[in-house]
C-alpha cells in the first residue's frame, strides 16, 4: 500500500513552478502541424535571472492547448526539431540557447521551455526582446505570432 505522504502530484508541482516565474512579456502564437491542424498557444517571456555560474538568462515558455495524442506527437516532433541555437546568429548578446525537455500536463497543455543565456542582465530590454527575439521567432520556429505585450504596460 503506497504511503500517501510520498505521492507527488507532478501536475501540481509543474504548475507551481510556472506560477513562480516572473513574466516580462507574452504573446499568442499558432503552430501548423503536418496534418494541417492549427494549434494555439501562449508564449511567456520571463524576466532575466542569474544562474549558478553568474550566467544571465531568461526563458521563453511555450504553452499549447493540445487535446489529442496525435496532435501532441506532431507538435512535440515539430518543436523538438526547431534549430533553437539559430537565435545566436541574430544577436551577439546571446551566448547560447538551451531548450529544455517538453512537458505535458493531464489537462491537455503542452509545455516547452527554452532558456536563452545572454551577456548581461542589462541586455534584456523591451527593445531587445522585440527586435532580437520576438521579431526573429517566426523565422526560427515557423510559428505565426500575434502582438507582443509587455507585462508592465498592463499595470
Amino acid at each position: 500500500m503506497p504511503n500517501e505522504d510520498l505521492i507527488v502530484d507532478l501536475d501540481k508541482e509543474l504548475t507551481s513552478l510556472f506560477d513562480k516565474e516572473e513574466m516580462f512579456a507574452f504573446f499568442n502564437f499558432e503552430v501548423n502541424t503536418p496534418s494541417e491542424k492549427i494549434v494555439p498557444g501562449l508564449c511567456k517571456v520571463t524576466k532575466p535571472k542569474v544562474g549558478e555560474a553568474q550566467s544571465v538568462y531568461f526563458s521563453l515558455l511555450f504553452i499549447l492547448d493540445i487535446q489529442d495524442n496525435e496532435t501532441w506527437t506532431e507538435v512535440d516532433a515539430l518543436i523538438n526539431n526547431i534549430p533553437w541555437d539559430s537565435f545566436e546568429r541574430y544577436s551577439e548578446r546571446i551566448k547560447y540557447v538551451l531548450p529544455m525537455l517538453s512537458r505535458s500536463l493531464s489537462t491537455g497543455n503542452y509545455f516547452k521551455e527554452v532558456c536563452i543565456y545572454i551577456t548581461s542582465i542589462n541586455d534584456l530590454t523591451k527593445q531587445y526582446i522585440f527586435n532580437k527575439i520576438y521579431s526573429i521567432l517566426p523565422v526560427v520556429t515557423n510559428f505565426k505570432t500575434d502582438d507582443l505585450t509587455f507585462w508592465d504596460d498592463l499595470k
